[in-house]
Order: C-alpha cells, then sequence, then structure tokens
C-alpha cells in the first residue's frame, strides 16, 4: 500500500508538472520547458532529466526507487523527446523516444496493468513515428520488444526479418526471433489474429526461420 500511495502521489505531480509544460510549449519556450522537466525530473525522482538522457534504461531503472517509478521516468523523457523533435533537434528525439519506448516496455514486462490505454496509445504513436527513421539495430530491438508487448505481432515480425536480411548480428536475431515464436506459441489463437499474425502464419514464419539457421551453419 505503502508503494501504491507513493506513485500515485508522483504521478499526481507529475500531471503539474505536464500542465506547465504545455503552457511553456504554447508560448514556444521550449528551453524553459526542457529546464523544468529536466528540474522536475530530479525532484520527483531523484535522477536528473538530462542524466537519463545520458544513462542506459537499465541503470536509470536501477536508479529509480520503485519499479513501476519507470512510467513518471518515461513520460518525462516521453515529453523531451517531442520537444525535440519540434525544434528540429531530430537525432536528439529519436533516441530520448527510444529510451522512453524501453523504459515503458520493462514496465509491461514487470506489470502488465501498471500502463494504461492512455500510455499504450502513446508507445503506439511514439513506435510508428520512430519506426519510419533509419535506427540503430538495438534500438530496432528495442521497437520489436514495443511492438510485441502491444500486441503488435506482425510489426514485430515484419522488423525481425529486417534485421535479418540486413544482416545485423544475424545470429542473435534468429535467436530472438525463435525466442519470439516460442512465445507467440503460447497465444490464444484470438491474441495471434487480433496481433496480424494468425497461428499458421507464426508456424510458417518458424519453418523459414529454422531453414535460415540451417543455412547459417
Amino acid at each position: 500500500m505503502i508503494r501504491k500511495d507513493y506513485i500515485l502521489r508522483l504521478i499526481d505531480e507529475l500531471v503539474r508538472v505536464l500542465a506547465r509544460v504545455f503552457q511553456l510549449k504554447d508560448l514556444k519556450s521550449f528551453d524553459e520547458a526542457l529546464q523544468l522537466l529536466r528540474r522536475e525530473s530530479e525532484r520527483l525522482l531523484g535522477l536528473d532529466g538530462g542524466m537519463m538522457e545520458i544513462l542506459t534504461t537499465e541503470d536509470i531503472r536501477k536508479a529509480l526507487r520503485s519499479p513501476e517509478a519507470a512510467l513518471v521516468a518515461g513520460r518525462i523523457l516521453e515529453e523531451m523527446a517531442l520537444i525535440y523533435e519540434q525544434t528540429g533537434e531530430h537525432q536528439r528525439a529519436t533516441a530520448t523516444a527510444v529510451k522512453a519506448l524501453d523504459l515503458y516496455v520493462g514496465l509491461m514486462a514487470y506489470d502488465p496493468d501498471a500502463v494504461d490505454d492512455d500510455y499504450r496509445a502513446r508507445m503506439n504513436g511514439l513506435a510508428d513515428a520512430i519506426a519510419e527513421r533509419d535506427l540503430p539495430w538495438d534500438d530496432r530491438r528495442t521497437l520489436i520488444r514495443c511492438y510485441e508487448s502491444l500486441g503488435r505481432y506482425a510489426n514485430a515480425e515484419d522488423l525481425l526479418f529486417e534485421l535479418i536480411h540486413e544482416g545485423f548480428d544475424r545470429d542473435r536475431i534468429i535467436e530472438d526471433a525463435s525466442a519470439f515464436y516460442r512465445r507467440l506459441l503460447s497465444k490464444s489463437d484470438e491474441e495471434l489474429r487480433a496481433g496480424g499474425l494468425p497461428r499458421r502464419e507464426v508456424n510458417d514464419g518458424m519453418n523459414t526461420l529454422e531453414e535460415m539457421s540451417n543455412e547459417s551453419t
């Protein structure tokens, strides 16, 4: 109960901070909005927003006071990414957005109910926006995990095969894809159809992957 109360207070504080950030963005005071986010991140999470851009997501998770605080950290990074996008810092925006998605996905793995429909919608929007960009392979792996977490299995599969065909650490990606299909086999037919990847296509994908794996040995 103590931890739940802490998270609820944290989210209430975040809502108030974001309201001020939105006002500053409307006034085109982007630098001030970024400074506010970085400052309030340290107050709320004990971790400066600028430092979160430098740290890995794993380091951020270790520094947070609770796993659920990743929701607040991700939302702060997401808003910073949106500001960078508005100010033309597209590469920085993409890197920051990927980190926000990674935090959200990690939280969903810990507690699927911690991420509500509003955040899932935000994740979908972020993922689709950065999917159009030239991402390094590690960032694309994050995007794959995001699509799988959101139940968009066909999108995850497409990205996996893109990485395989482009030669990004082929053995590792084939291993990722094998684990992906094994997880899908535990899903219901309804879930698979909703994710754009019926069971027949899952089996076809596994067979194709096995052929690729045999070719590389």
